[in-house]
């Protein structure tokens, strides 16, 4: 199965925030990354396994629009459901990404040399990381500041996916979702905000790691 890998690659950006609104949001995401850290699909929930939505929408727009719908309705629940929240990053929204070549782009040439279980780890704290970061890039937003601009084809059958969120007085840079069609589903495997994508952003993260290794 051949994926499609890119140089553009996810710096996040945010709007500046009040000192009690920075507060707030760095207490939710802590309590949603405690509870990815601890989350056990194979456990948790074991017979409410979602129906997937490739078996009923076959196209990245509708694909994307249904996911983030879900994920903002449930950010606005008051109280934050962490639990719910994190069985729908864990078992829908990770069932569209391809975390084994986000891994594999990550970490370059060193990818054969891990074992089964480095490669496990691997994939879960990335997948840890870019969840809880979707999570908060759309949390405290409305429905109707969500607009879904139309798909675009890219290289080798890529599919682009961008979606604008009105801020106050404003119109945020759209972030840009990438799929690809293998095995009949479409799946995610990057995500760019102002073609700075998860790809190239973790890879240089690796890298720069990787190299302060050598150096000492």
């Amino acid at each position: 199965m051949k994926k499609y890998p890119n140089d553009n690659n996810i710096e996040t950006g945010h709007t500046v925030e009040t000192g009690h609104a920075l507060s707030l949001r760095f207490f939710i995401m802590k309590k949603l990354f405690i509870f990815l850290l601890l989350f056990n699909s194979s456990i948790l929930f074991a017979n409410e396994i979602p129906q997937d939505k490739s078996d009923i929408i076959d196209s990245p727009d509708l694909i994307l629009d249904s996911l983030l719908t879900d994920l903002v309705k449930l950010l606005q629940t008051k109280p934050l459901d962490f639990e719910r929240l994190g069985v729908f990053l864990q078992k829908e929204f990770a069932d569209y990404m391809d975390f084994d070549y986000i891994a594999r782009w990550t970490v370059g040439k060193y990818y054969r040399y891990l074992d089964e279980r480095q490669k496990t780890e691997l994939i879960d704290q990335l997948k840890k990381f870019i969840l809880g970061a979707i999570a908060d890039r759309f949390m405290g937003y409305q429905l109707e500041q969500l607009h879904f601009l139309p798909a675009e084809r890219g290289n080798q059958g890529e599919v682009h996916v961008a979606v604008v969120v009105d801020e106050l007085m404003t119109t945020s840079t759209p972030i840009v979702f990438r799929f690809y069609h293998a095995n009949a589903h479409w799946k995610i495997f990057d995500i760019a905000v102002n073609n700075h994508s998860v790809l190239n952003y973790y890879q240089r993260y690796f890298n720069t790691t990787m190299q302060q290794i050598e150096a000492n």
